[in-house]
């Protein structure tokens, strides 16, 4: 499939979701009431009364659209918080192309020593739980690539020369890895996009995932659509970035 095919997927898969929410979700929406995003689906929002009549702040916001929420309109409220999650996702793969590369290479080289190999495979562990999303992903493929590399023949070669240690890893072994770093990032970010509105909900980060969620709770068709686009269109953008830009040229 040429370049041009694949890029006119992601103007086509954004087409069809818009089609597709403009139609349904009006339609689902209609067959619940509007809910509390923070208590839940079970916490459904206080019938409006009149003003002045001593209704709880929390309950003149409930169910109310986003643009009377967040007073601005709904291009501006989707710029706004698409922005918000971009630093969010553009710090994650900053610290997870950092610690993954550097934490991965330190794993692969320490593999056959049990207690240093131990302690690393525990703080991958952690740093699965990190809001980062994929550092341990990408620790994991790079130590992966870099226990290939260091079993490759030209690595025992330069070992048998006496070569140091550091410059076998600064000049043969991490350039190996890299690239695959690098191609991993591509589908790193793809995870994070996907699981965005998880994340920024359990850490009250009003991005565009968050968005999304209260354009359900508050059934605002509009602003789930706008959401649902951005969030769609960047994970078949990234996917069409990983596709065609796989950095098999720097694999030696």
């Amino acid at each position: 499939m040429s370049v041009a095919m694949r890029a006119a997927r992601v103007p086509l898969v954004a087409l069809v979701l818009w089609a597709a929410l403009a139609v349904v979700a009006p339609l689902a929406m209609s067959r619940y009431a509007p809910y509390s995003l923070v208590n839940g689906p079970g916490a459904l929002c206080a019938p409006p009364v009149p003003a002045g009549f001593g209704q709880p702040p929390a309950s003149r916001t409930c169910g109310v659209p986003l643009t009377d929420l967040y007073e601005m309109s709904l291009p501006a409220l989707i710029a706004d918080t698409g922005m918000r999650s971009a630093v969010l996702l553009i710090g994650a793969a900053t610290i997870a192309l950092t610690l993954g590369v550097l934490i991965g290479a330190v794993s692969g080289a320490v593999r056959r020593r049990a207690i240093a190999s131990g302690a690393v495979l525990a703080v991958t562990g952690l740093t699965a739980a990190v809001p980062s999303f994929f550092v341990a992903y990408f620790l994991q493929i790079v130590a992966a690539r870099v226990s290939d590399v260091l079993d490759s023949e030209f690595i025992t070669t330069a070992n048998a020369k006496g070569l140091m240690q550091g410059w076998i890893m600064r000049v043969h072994v991490l350039p190996h890895a890299l690239p695959v770093a690098l191609e991993g990032l591509g589908s790193g970010l793809r995870i994070s996009v996907a699981s965005l509105p998880i994340v920024e909900y359990i850490f009250q980060w009003k991005g565009i995932g968050y968005v999304a969620l209260q354009s359900i709770a508050s059934r605002d068709a509009a602003a789930l659509t706008a959401s649902a686009l951005v969030l769609v269109t960047l994970f078949a953008l990234l996917s069409f970035i990983a596709d065609i830009g796989r950095p098999r040229f720097a694999y030696r």
